[in-house]
């Protein structure tokens, strides 16, 4: 505020962007300013909030804090007279939106609610800084209105009595006009003519002016004069408290209660020295004044009336309108119903009002654009604060892909979307603004030529007859003159050798603002290309215009008769309103779309990231030795089928754990086999070498005595040997080879065991297969042994009812991940629902004489062949055993 107010006050700078796209140093070097202050503003507040919000806790202590600063800060700016009392109010707003919400702990935790921080702030710097541009520019415009009632109030019309000033000069040095009033018989039409259509500037047009000539003798000339004598008027007015700073220009409406004012001039008119006439030029203020839409070239700038352009105005006498100026109808204004604020606001104008101490109030009214003002700067101070951020973040990226560091998703995410912003809003802007400024130029242009066109046709014929007898110049002159009043322009007619025939504006070529040459621009294309039309920049000082030259044919020979030119001074400002009113138009709309987008990448990155967040913190909770929990996630989008991949890998690590677990088991009783194979193996021998000799002894003596030593013997010799199977299945267990996978057709292997099981008086086979040809990976003497094993444990459940057991061998293709399951069939007597959870293991058996390795090699094989072994069964009835592996195409 303090910042922005320093420079409103002490200089003549605007930070609004709605009244100029000019950007020039020192404008420049505010913005910048702004967006330091702005900065270090935010940095000094985060860390007050910071430390108020760390060692203030309690609510209500903080409420008293706050209340108690802010009545010592009105207090001080009350004392040092700054009227910042909402500002106070907007802090405390800031400070109650920060705790609640706790997005300054944003910074601490590196989150991402970092952006919403930033764009917090900016949007609060941006209102701020648009909310006090608006309010120093309303201070700054009602001075000016001040200033402006004031000139209004004041007897003199400084800039009219220039200009009066100015006219009196030319007609007095006319020869023209002194030759036409010294000759009786030329007619005085011309000279009337001359000084109105010649001399009269626009800024005039606001006087209702009279021309009066008379005779040496101060007789007033008949049809041109008054029937009083010229030196009586004189007399009359010109005394001394009517006195202008210009000699023989006298104000007249000094003891009238008006504001209207009345000029009159006094002119002795010489001829070769000798006094051969007078004029007098009456100037009264119309009560209604036209807009002048006209550039003053000729005036001193002490004397420019800028505000007229800017402001309406209305003068009231006892509440009655006596004079108006602008677009504002005053004839609809209740002077009496105006309110005590002074300036105020009413049907968008922004009025000021001035009593002048004669009973007469004065009115300057403006269009009030305070609303507009406040948005637009929100918008564009925004966009100044948001680039440097950019360009900052852009650095900073470079920078980290030049080290070689990475960038984070939630980064690319943001700098995606943003990107996805500017980029268009950039492209959109330059567009727009290149497309209105060159269809406002052809615009007007195309204007001004079809106006050029129209005089062009008009002043033919004039324009031939000057060329025919110069003295028709003056027919031409009056011709142009008269058309160009209509339509309130200038227009300029050069012969074809490019020298200035007339104009409708002399005074610019006799104080030699502008040359009396053709612009050679202009004459090589209309007389040597023989073009018909052409639009040229010129330049008289710093003032930039367009002249579109258009040339003048004879309607019969097409002969080139003349150039006619016409300025138009006013395009570069009314282009600069149609970019500043785009331009605004695009930043409100972008800006709020950016605010917006920026929620929406908050939220869409925020919803991004949640799932990856969840995925990580499981992924860092995944354990080994531990239960892993599945994420459930509805949405069957991209992340859900990451979500669902991730699930998987849970279910293949939870089976790489059983696996893992099997393994070491098996791996442990491999070495527990091997050992206690060694361990028993070593005095099997030496015990079964006793036993024989035990046996062949008495076998050899004979007698009848021994039958019982003979049948222990043979028993010992049984068991032994029983044992020593169960050794030798241990050592086999523990010396298992790793399997040799190769492509083989299972069915040929089913076939086979199905030929060797046909003698078998228990077990009766039959095979069930869907193709002749299956082919898998796996081991080919390790799948038969295991097909092998099943059949012979199905034979080895025969009931004691039955004779045979029969066994049923099928297979089945399944679709869903290409593989062929085997089942094996029988109708047993089953397996025991207390043993069903150790059927593979190793070294557990159902069987007097198993060793309990079968099914534990089975298992081992199947999975290793890339396939699963599982069983069902039914006590009494049977059991079914499922091999399920990978089909080989």
């Amino acid at each position: 505020y303090l910042q922005l107010r320093t420079i409103y006050f002490n200089s003549q700078i605007s930070l609004d962007i709605t009244r100029s796209l000019e950007f020039d140093s020192f404008r420049l070097l505010s913005i910048l300013v702004f967006v330091l202050i702005s900065g270090s503003t935010v940095l000094l507040f985060h860390v007050f909030i910071k430390r108020f919000d760390s060692y203030i806790v309690n609510i209500k202590e903080r409420i008293i804090g706050l209340l108690f600063g802010s009545i010592l800060f009105l207090g001080f700016t009350y004392i040092v007279n700054l009227p910042v009392a909402n500002l106070v109010f907007v802090t405390i707003l800031i400070i109650a939106i920060l705790l609640i919400s706790g997005m300054h702990r944003s910074i601490q935790k590196a989150s991402n609610a970092i952006t919403l921080y930033v764009l917090f702030w900016i949007i609060v710097e941006s209102a701020i800084g648009a909310w006090c541009i608006s309010d120093f520019e309303r201070a700054r415009e009602t001075n000016k209105m001040v200033r402006y009632a004031q000139k209004l109030a004041a007897k003199n019309d400084y800039m009219a009595e220039f200009m009066i000033a100015e006219v009196m000069t030319s007609v007095k040095n006319d020869p023209s006009i002194s030759a036409r009033l010294s000759n009786p018989f030329l007619s005085k039409e011309f000279i009337i003519s001359k000084i109105s259509r010649g001399y009269l500037s626009k800024y005039l047009d606001k006087y209702n002016t009279s021309i009066y000539l008379y005779s040496h003798s101060g007789e007033g000339t008949p049809g041109f004069g008054t029937t009083q004598n010229y030196f009586d008027i004189k007399s009359r007015y010109a005394q001394e408290r009517n006195k202008t700073e210009f000699p023989e220009l006298f104000i007249l409406n000094q003891d009238l209660k008006t504001l209207s004012r009345h000029y009159m001039t006094f002119l002795p008119i010489e001829r070769y020295g000798k006094e051969i006439g007078y004029i007098i030029l009456d100037f009264r203020q119309k009560r209604l004044i036209p807009q002048n839409v006209y550039p003053e070239l000729l005036v001193d700038n002490r004397f420019m009336d800028y505000e007229a352009e800017e402001y309406s105005y209305g003068i009231f006498e006892s509440g009655f309108l006596i004079q108006s100026s602008g677009e504002l109808d005053y004839n609809l204004f209740d002077i009496q119903n105006v309110k005590d604020d002074n300036p105020w606001l009413e049907n968008g104008y922004l009025h000021y009002l001035l009593e002048d101490g004669r009973g007469d109030t004065i009115v300057v009214s403006a269009k009030s654009q305070y609303m507009t003002q406040l948005v637009s700067n929100s918008t564009f101070l925004l966009t100044i604060l948001i680039f440097p951020i950019i360009l900052f973040l852009a650095f900073y990226l470079i920078f980290r892909l030049y080290r070689g560091q990475q960038i984070s998703y939630i980064a690319k995410i943001q700098l995606f979307l943003n990107l996805a912003f500017f980029v268009p809003l950039a492209l959109v802007t330059i567009t727009t603004l290149s497309f209105i400024t060159t269809s406002f130029k052809q615009e007007q242009i195309d204007q001004k030529l079809e106006e050029s066109g129209r005089l062009v046709v008009q002043i033919e014929s004039e324009t031939d007859a000057f060329l025919i007898n110069i003295t028709a110049k003056e027919l031409l002159t009056e011709k142009l003159v008269e058309l160009t009043s209509y339509e309130h322009y200038d227009a300029t007619v050069f012969g074809t050798d490019g020298t200035l025939i007339t104009t409708t504006q002399p005074g610019i070529f006799n104080a030699g603002l502008q040359s009396t040459r053709l612009n050679p621009r202009a004459l090589i294309k209309l007389v040597e290309k023989h073009e018909s039309t052409t639009v040229e920049t010129e330049r008289i000082g710093d003032l930039r215009y367009y002249s579109t030259y258009s040339a003048i044919k004879s309607p019969e020979t097409n002969r080139l008769l003349g150039i006619l030119a016409i300025p138009f001074f006013r395009a570069e400002r009314a282009i600069e309103n149609n970019q500043i009113e785009a331009l605004t138009t695009i930043l409100n709309v972008f800006i709020f779309i950016f605010i917006l987008a920026m929620l929406a990448t908050f939220q869409t990155s925020k919803w991004l990231i949640t799932p990856l967040l969840l995925i990580r913190q499981r992924l860092g909770q995944t354990s080994f030795s531990e239960e892993n929990k599945p994420i459930q996630w509805d949405s069957d989008d991209e992340i859900g089928k990451l979500i669902s991949e991730y699930n998987q890998m849970l279910v293949k690590l939870e089976a790489s754990k059983e696996a893992l677990t099997r393994s070491q088991k098996e791996s442990a009783w491999r070495e527990v086999a091997q050992q206690v194979a060694h361990e028993i193996k070593n005095p099997l021998t030496p015990m079964k070498l006793t036993l024989q000799k035990l046996e062949h002894k008495v076998n050899k003596q004979g007698g009848g005595s021994d039958d019982k030593l003979v049948a222990t013997v043979k028993n010992l010799l049984n068991q032994l040997q029983m044992l020593n199977d169960i050794v030798t299945s241990f050592s086999e267990f523990a010396k298992m080879p790793i399997p040799k996978n190769e492509k083989l057709n299972i069915v040929e292997v089913l076939i086979q065991l199905k030929n060797f099981f046909e003698s078998d008086e228990i077990i009766d086979l039959k095979l069930q297969l869907h193709a002749e040809e299956v082919f898998i990976f796996a081991d080919r003497k390790l799948m038969s042994r295991i097909l092998s094993n099943i059949i012979i444990n199905a034979g080895q459940s025969r009931r004691d009812e039955q004779d045979v057991v029969n066994v049923l061998i099928t297979s089945e293709y399944v679709p869903g991940n290409a593989s062929v399951q085997i089942s094996i069939q029988d109708d047993g007597s089953g397996i025991d629902k207390e043993v069903v959870d150790r059927v593979f293991i190793p070294r557990f058996s159902t069987k007097k004489e198993g060793s309990g390795i079968g099914l534990a090699v089975a298992k081992h094989g199947i999975e290793h062949a890339g396939g699963t072994i599982w069983f069902e069964t039914e006590w009494g009835s049977g059991t079914t055993f499922f091999l399920q592996l990978p089909e080989v195409s």
